[in-house]
This record gives C-alpha cells, sequence and structure tokens, in this order.
C-alpha cells in the first residue's frame, strides 16, 4: 500500500497532448471508476467521436465543444510505490496565470513535447517558467511517437534540442520518455514498438521523484493571516512556512522588528504544545502583545531581511504592459503594500530567452525582467531558494493580478 504522496505538474504547448496523456494514464492504472468512463463514451458517442482520453479532464463544457484545457485540474492516482495528485495546467497564454497556480504548489514538473512538431515559443516559456518557479525535479516526455512511426531518429534530434534548452535555464531533468499518449506506450506499460529504448516508463519514471520533506532545520516563518475572538481572546492565525514554533518561545515579529512571547498555540481540538512547517494553528501572545495580518513571527536569531526595496524576477500576465514608475499593489506572504516599479532591467522575451532591452521603459504581455520595486513601508522576505513561501511575490493593478516573480 502506498505511503507517501507527491504532488507534479503537467505543462506544455497546446494541442501537445497533455490531456490525453494524463486520461489515459488514469486509464491504464485502472483509477477511474466505471461510471465516469461511462460518462466519457456517451459524450463522445454523442458528438460522433471515438473515446476520448482528454475528456477525463477538459471537463467544462467550453473546453468540450472547443477541445482546449482552460482550467487547472487536478486528480488522483496510485502506482505501487505512493499516491500521485496530477495538476494539468493549461497551455495557453490567457491561461497562464493558471499554470503558474498550479505549478507553485508542486514537488515536481512532467513537460510534455509534441515530437513530430517539435519546440514551440510556449515550450520555452513554460521551461522559463519552472525555472522561475523553483521546481527542481523534472521528466520529459516527448509524446506522439506514433505520428513519427516511433522512429529514434526523430526522437533523438528532438531530445537533443531539449536538453540544450533545459541546459541553458539549468533544469535538471531525470529522465527523457518517448511516448504515445493516445496508444499508451512507455506510460505505464513499456512499448514494443519502441525496442530501442531501454529508459524508464513514465510511471517508473514518477516512482523514482523525491517528495517534498518538512525541513524543521528551517528558520521559523509564521504569516499572521488574520484575528478573531473566540471566548473574548483574541487568536491570531497563520499557517508555518518554514520551521518550528512552541509555546513559551521568544520571537520576532517582522517587518516591526520587536520581540515578544507566544502565550499559546491551539487547534480546533484545542491547545497544542507546539507546531511544524506545513500546519495551520491559531496563536496568542504574552501581555498585552498585538497582532495584525501582514506581521510575521519569525526567529530571532535569523529574522528575514526587512527593507524598503526589493529586486524581483517578474514575469508580466497582463495586455497592457507594466511602466516604469507606475504604482501597483505587492502582496508577499500576508503582507501587503503599495510599490513602484523603479527600474526594469533585462527585460526578456520568455519564449526565445532573448534580452529585449537591458534598461526598458516597459514590459510586456508574458515577458520577464528584473524589475527594481520601491515599497511604501518596510517588507520582510527571505530568498525565494531559501524560504519559498517568503520569496514568492504578486503584483496586482486594481482588482486583476497581472504579476509574479520570486526574490532571487
Amino acid at each position: 500500500m502506498p505511503t507517501e504522496h507527491l504532488k507534479f505538474v503537467v505543462v506544455g504547448s497546446v494541442d501537445h497532448g497533455k490531456s490525453t496523456l494524463i486520461g489515459r494514464f488514469l486509464y491504464d492504472t485502472g483509477s477511474l471508476p466505471e461510471a465516469q468512463l461511462d460518462t466519457i463514451r456517451q459524450l463522445c458517442k454523442d458528438s460522433d467521436e471515438r473515446v476520448e482520453f482528454a475528456f477525463v479532464l477538459d471537463h467544462l463544457e467550453e473546453e468540450r465543444s472547443r477541445h482546449i484545457t482552460i482550467d487547472t485540474a487536478q486528480t488522483f492516482f496510485s502506482s505501487e510505490s505512493r499516491d500521485y495528485v496530477i495538476i494539468d495546467a493549461p497551455g495557453h497564454k490567457e491561461f497562464l496565470k493558471n499554470m503558474i497556480t498550479g505549478a507553485s504548489q508542486a514537488s515536481a514538473a512532467l513537460l510534455l513535447l509534441d515530437v513530430a512538431e517539435g519546440m514551440r515559443e510556449q515550450t520555452r516559456r513554460h521551461a522559463y517558467m519552472l525555472s522561475l518557479l523553483g521546481i527542481k525535479q523534472l521528466v520529459l516526455v516527448l509524446n506522439k511517437m506514433d505520428q513519427v512511426d516511433f522512429g529514434q531518429e526523430v526522437f533523438e534530434q528532438a531530445s537533443g534540442q531539449m536538453r540544450e534548452l533545459l541546459g541553458r535555464l539549468a533544469l535538471d531533468h531525470l529522465a527523457v520518455i518517448p511516448a504515445s499518449a493516445l496508444e499508451g506506450d512507455n506510460l505505464v506499460k513499456r512499448s514494443e514498438r519502441m525496442g530501442w529504448y531501454d529508459g524508464p516508463t513514465v510511471i517508473e519514471a514518477l516512482d523514482l521523484l523525491t517528495p517534498d520533506v518538512v525541513d524543521e532545520s528551517l528558520p521559523l516563518r509564521l504569516p499572521v493571516q488574520d484575528i478573531y475572538e473566540i471566548d473574548g481572546e483574541k487568536v491570531a492565525v497563520g499557517r508555518v512556512e518554514a520551521g518550528s514554533v512552541q509555546v513559551g518561545q521568544t520571537v520576532r515579529l517582522c517587518p516591526e522588528d520587536r520581540l515578544v512571547e507566544l502565550a499559546g498555540l491551539r487547534k480546533f481540538e484545542g491547545p497544542v504544545p507546539s507546531a511544524s512547517a506545513g500546519e495551520s494553528i491559531g496563536f496568542t501572545l504574552a501581555g498585552d502583545g498585538q497582532l495584525r495580518r501582514g506581521l510575521t513571527l519569525c526567529d530571532p536569531g535569523d529574522p528575514p531581511e526587512i527593507s524598503r526595496t526589493l529586486l524581483a524576477n517578474v514575469f508580466w500576465m497582463a495586455p497592457q504592459p507594466l511602466a516604469r514608475g507606475e504604482r501597483l499593489l505587492l502582496r508577499l506572504g500576508t503582507q501587503e503594500a503599495p510599490v513602484t516599479a523603479e527600474r526594469i532591467a533585462n527585460r526578456m522575451n520568455a519564449g526565445t530567452l532573448e534580452i529585449i532591452d537591458p534598461d526598458a521603459d516597459e514590459l510586456a504581455d508574458t515577458e520577464v525582467a528584473e524589475v527594481t520595486l520601491a515599497a511604501e513601508g518596510s517588507i520582510a522576505h527571505d530568498r525565494f531558494a531559501a524560504i519559498a513561501e517568503m520569496g514568492r511575490l504578486v503584483l496586482i493593478r486594481g482588482p486583476d493580478i497581472v504579476a509574479g516573480g520570486i526574490l532571487p
């Protein structure tokens, strides 16, 4: 019986076969209830099509009519080794925000390429996004081998191009696998039509990946999400993003930079003596210590950096460009603050990985740059590589999230 689980994201360009691959994967692992299969068969019968495995995930009516995955769907299956959560991230520019949301939750990624079509601009952009988001475990699947007669030469050529791209982005990969999602080759069962390939199947490669492990040795980071009154007492709530905390511990409130003592911790079932990374917890301070949303409880000996200026790698996601000098709202952890884009450096086309302008006046849709953000107040933050949740940010214009980024 599986004793652990791993969450991974599936990304790739439009029509490269993500939904078909996932649907076939679930079918071959026996993860689809018979009732769901009957529904899929009826949908395809009504539209005069053969059974389409893509309909397993393309569950919205708009998707069924347009044959486009537009929502970040999550589904579940098990191998003999562990349980899995699959995130199917869209491949279209207009749905890139969904992809970012999906990828940021994953421990690993499966990057899909249509071997017959080769690399698209979106392929490079998605690979860059995985690099930007810190995905350290990657499996590359060269799909639609049935369309090139399962030929080794075509596979080797596409594999070389992808390895070069991943090398430029410093993205390590566990395996490059030739596959046919439509026919089921090398997904769960080894293909008899590609005897020249002796590497792992997709399921074997996934079983080699390592789930995220909570590292309690990291310095404490516990952002305050909200304040509630419970039994006449004001109780703050939040999620421990790094490290651990216990009752009676002295912590540093950032960015205010003051020391306080933790008086109590509680969960829904009652008081607890401690909490670790990944746990949501209620907490109170000793004396008259005041808390508010946006503060973060930190290790007093290893606090985050506190500053009014941030240098961020920003991926812009709005039709109207970011202009130098524009004011936006920054959200980092539970902190929110007005910021000004003081400088836009090394503006890059994420589809070609080429620098467009080293000192730009604007940043256009799906482009990337090093943006200097000047905040009106102090911001507590860490490097993304050190503590991801304290080094990941979004930028908001009006009601819309228009950019995501990390602090290098």
